[in-house]
């Protein structure tokens, strides 16, 4: 049994994370399914430090629950198109993680902290071990879960082609690399076959059935996000909420 189902299991979490939703979504879905004992997610990229702690404090306050924030690992992009971090924050846009953040994490003892993207550079990870979170990350090919594995994550999040959020790749631009859930799946899980490393599911997952399939090809949680747009804690807009109901 791996450290993080172990950790989860300490702390009677069940095995479904509530994938984060940056822009239709801040702490009140994020509390609700923790107090559900599921594991709710706070997406940070397109928020200031200072909202990240006042959301996190939100969380704390209102559950015991773990519970997920994540983050966006795009520094390698800002620099390959000389992108200025601080005129883009006045956009609203979403912002790769940095040292600042790095601290926060520490400072506040978050549980865990997911990156999409990749992984943010060798000291920034450093610094989140050390804090103690739990670190997932998404990988869309074998290959990104291998880059992923040797970096010592706790989990990996297999993304398949029909998740709804923004594809996690980062090793390759090439769209013909990207499979579905339910065949990355196995292939991952054969991957981590010997490993302490726990594999989540993510993409098309939205009912009972889905979520056995994902558990019976290797799975030991799923993450959830489109099904949630729905919750009345979430910011939908009235009409993607009624194109979610057709």
């Amino acid at each position: 049994m791996s450290t993080f189902i172990q950790f989860l299991q300490e702390s009677q979490t069940k095995p479904l994370i509530q994938a984060p939703m940056a822009g239709v979504q801040n702490s009140k879905l994020a509390i609700a399914v923790c107090q559900e004992n599921a594991i709710g997610s706070l997406p940070c990229a397109m928020l200031s430090a200072d909202k990240i702690e006042q959301e996190i404090i939100k969380i704390q306050q209102a559950t015991n629950t773990p519970f997920n924030v994540n983050f966006y690992t795009l520094q390698k992009f800002y620099d390959e198109f000389n992108i200025d971090n601080q005129n883009i924050a006045l956009t609203g846009a979403r912002q790769p993680f940095n040292r600042e953040n790095a601290e926060l994490i520490a400072d506040l003892k978050v549980p865990i902290v997911s990156f999409h993207f990749g992984l943010p550079d060798d000291d920034l990870l450093t610094m989140v071990k050390q804090s103690g979170a739990k670190i997932l990350a998404t990988a869309t090919t074998v290959n990104e879960a291998k880059f992923l594995a040797n970096k010592g994550v706790d989990a990996i999040i297999a993304q398949g082609i029909e998740a709804g959020g923004h594809r996690g790749m980062f090793l390759d631009k090439d769209l013909t690399t990207q499979s579905g859930t339910f065949s990355l799946l196995p292939n991952i899980a054969k991957l981590l076959k010997n490993s302490d490393i726990t594999l989540i599911g993510a993409g098309g997952i939205s009912d009972n059935i889905t979520v056995k399939s994902a558990f019976g090809l290797g799975a030991d949680l799923v993450q959830i996000g489109t099904a949630f747009l729905l919750a009345d804690e979430c910011d939908t807009k009235p009409t993607h909420k009624f194109l979610l109901q057709i």
